[in-house]
């Protein structure tokens, strides 16, 4: 379990979050232990002293003390605010909102209002601002760290180059993006990352670049970057000058990988050419069958005919309105992802199909909750699986098992779909899991191809296998991810 997985549980226990909540909601965002205690009535105070001691320990909380020359006798002297650290923490993970602070004195009842009220107009130390994030407040020390903190949540890989084309800037994201370390980076050239054609394109763009006719502003440009694994990957650049009194200083830029986009170009080709060829074969079976009933309209055999024409069209309908789902998943590519329950999604789609299904038996097997981001379309890919073993099964009443499990070692969430039908064709699995389809291999699921790809837009794996149920076991496998995070109110 990393360490940010391992922090976030810590601060979102219960007891923990509600001091903190405490902290952050103070006037003065320095609290003293009888306050804290008082404003976490559900806290008993050897609870509050635990968990304080335990944020401390953390870097989260910070003990605070008054200086001697401002201690006054009666009054608290010991206070309690989040750390820097714990503040970026909290920011990071997506634990804040933009709402004001607000005291809620009134919905408590206080025990002794004459010993809260001095705690609360005890004298403060004169660094308290640290602790306070008041926009209109804040140092330039403090505002150059949340400009940094701004740069390294980018998506976009940023760098920066000097006037000698060195490396001085990156950002972590240029890092992950490059597989190279800052320290590899920095006073090295971009002929680290680009191969010989890229680097000389790269040449030319940065000649026209400081041309005088060049408006100056930006230069976009898709190029292909070598990785520290000695990978390659599709990334689109945007660069421009950076210019102090009109003289040439250096080149701002950032990088994107554009992997997905190539994806959808291939998927929307792919598309095109199984509409084409399933489709247009299928219209011509239509076709020939119906001439034959024409020439044979006498003979009984008619019959058969007519019935091959009706599941032929049936299966032509079927792909037809797959199609249409698919054009629409695609319109938007890739989709936006979410934290979702993959049990709860899963639930409702087999009430659906038992529903819809009656003589199908459909048994299941998951924990009271499993969540991973995905897309909205995660439901179609869901309900297309168990569909698809239910319609293409050989017995009266088709068996389709549902698992889900996840692991805490390898945090992944994996969703088992297996039947007792006739299995995938393996020409049919050559094709999903090849890069591309070839002019002699096509795929007539194209509701497997809708599953793939909505798979793929979670960074997720799917893989075909035989079941023990005699039919296939298709398995989706997705990163594991937290709940949607409580809020800490401001």
């Amino acid at each position: 379990m990393s360490v940010d997985r391992e922090l976030h549980h810590f601060i979102t226990e219960a007891g923990r979050f509600r001091i903190l909540q405490t902290i952050l909601q103070h006037t003065e965002q320095l609290p003293t232990a009888y306050e804290i205690t008082q404003f976490c009535s559900d806290l008993s105070t050897e609870a509050v002293e635990t968990r304080l001691a335990e944020l401390i320990e953390r870097d989260v909380v910070e003990e605070v003390r008054l200086p001697p020359a401002k201690r006054q006798e009666e009054y608290p002297d010991t206070f309690y605010g989040v750390t820097d650290y714990g503040w970026r923490f909290l920011i990071n993970h997506n634990l804040l909102d933009s709402e004001a602070p607000v005291r809620r004195r009134r919905d408590i009842a206080v025990e002794d209002p004459e010993t809260l009220a001095r705690h609360e107009s005890a004298p403060r130390p004169d660094d308290v601002g640290t602790f306070q994030r008041d926009p209109v407040s804040k140092s330039p020390a403090q505002r150059a760290e949340e400009y940094k903190m701004i740069v390294e949540q980018t998506e976009d890989a940023l760098y920066m180059l000097d006037a000698e084309g060195r490396y001085v800037l990156v950002n972590e994201a240029y890092e992950e993006l490059t597989g190279y370390s800052r320290e590899d980076l920095i006073g090295s050239t971009p002929q680290k990352v680009l191969g010989p054609e890229e680097r000389a394109e790269r040449r030319d763009l940065i000649t026209d670049l400081l041309s005088p006719e060049a408006d100056r502003e930006s230069y976009a440009w898709q190029s292909t970057l070598q990785t520290a694994e000695d990978g390659t990957l599709p990334v689109e650049v945007n660069f421009g000058v950076l210019e102090y009194d009109d003289e040439f200083v250096g080149i701002v830029g950032s990088a994107r990988d554009i992997s997905d986009r190539r994806r959808r170009e291939q998927e929307l080709s792919v598309l095109s050419r199984v509409l084409r060829h399933n489709l247009g074969n299928k219209v011509n079976i239509i076709q020939g069958y119906a001439e034959v009933i024409e020439d044979v309209v006498e003979d009984e055999r008619a019959l058969e005919y007519t019935e091959r024409i009706r599941r032929t069209s049936n299966r032509l309908s079927q792909q037809s309105e797959k199609a249409r789902d698919i054009h629409e998943l695609l319109r938007e590519w890739p989709p936006e992802t979410r934290p979702k329950d993959v049990t709860t999604i899963v639930w409702d789609v087999l009430t659906e199909m038992e529903m819809t299904f009656p003589e199908a038996r459909l048994t299941t097997e998951m924990p009271d909750a499993a969540w991973a981001r995905l897309p909205d379309e995660f439901r179609m890919a869901i309900e297309e699986l168990i569909r698809n073993a239910i319609e293409h099964a050989d017995a009266e009443e088709p068996e389709v098992h549902v698992h889900i499990s996840d692991s805490e070692t390898d945090e992944v969430i994996a969703i088992t779909v297996e039947d007792d039908g006739p299995g995938i064709p393996a020409h049919e699995i050559n094709v999903l899991t090849s890069d591309e389809e070839t002019p002699l291999e096509h795929s007539e699921g194209i509701g497997l191809w809708m599953v793939t790809w909505i798979v793929n837009a979670a960074d997720g794996d799917i893989t075909f296998e035989g079941s023990d149920l005699g039919g296939s076991r298709i398995r989706l496998e997705f990163p594991e991810t937290e709940p949607p995070a409580l809020t800490l109110r401001m």
